[in-house]
């Protein structure tokens, strides 16, 4: 098993002690976030040799490209939170499973970056929210677009996996106007 943060080449020994739930459907309406977990099982790391760590840990498979984009780290990272609510256990990292090639990454679920996504779900909600006000009556209150502004930035998108659905999406708003 290699880790997102460790220094390259760096790895650890897994084990799989139980399995709690496989396709399990978590949510939490501390964070406002659900999922289908492929797998929630109970990890055992060795980092060191004579050392482990055992606790619950999210386990997501990926059968398509073999790296960890940051989309399926953040989605580990978010897992990791929903199965701390859940299980009321402390998790501090999540696994990724790339059957491509046969690779176990952990993810650390870090404060500042599940801060980071929280933020951006919260984003997200209050632009869908302003959307839906006053549902059954008028379904808008007014003419903004039904998510925030696409960030454009040749940099920062040319290598996003959402890229084409973004740039469609953004055309679509360009042209779209409400009922």
């Amino acid at each position: 098993m290699s880790d997102t943060r460790a220094a390259r080449g760096e790895t650890a020994l897994l084990a799989i002690s139980s399995l709690h739930d496989i396709e399990e459907d978590i949510w939490s309406p501390t964070y406002g976030l659900r999922g289908k977990l492929d797998a929630s099982v109970q990890a055992v790391v060795v980092r060191n040799p004579g050392s482990s760590i055992t606790h619950p840990a999210p386990f997501e498979i990926k059968t398509g490209r073999a790296v960890a984009g940051l989309e399926h780290r953040a989605q580990t990272m978010l897992y990791s939170l929903l199965m701390q609510e859940r299980y009321g256990d402390s998790v501090d990292l999540g696994l990724l499973y790339y059957t491509q090639n046969e690779e176990v990454i952990s993810v650390p679920a870090t404060r500042l970056e599940l801060r980071a996504l929280v933020g951006v779900r919260n984003v997200i909600a209050e632009w869908m929210a302003r959307r839906f006000r006053g549902f059954g009556r008028k379904p808008f209150i007014d003419d903004s677009s039904f998510l925030p502004p696409t960030i454009n930035n040749e940099r920062l998108c040319g290598r996003c996996y959402a890229l084409d659905a973004c740039m469609l999406y953004r055309r679509v708003g360009a042209s779209y106007s409400p009922m």
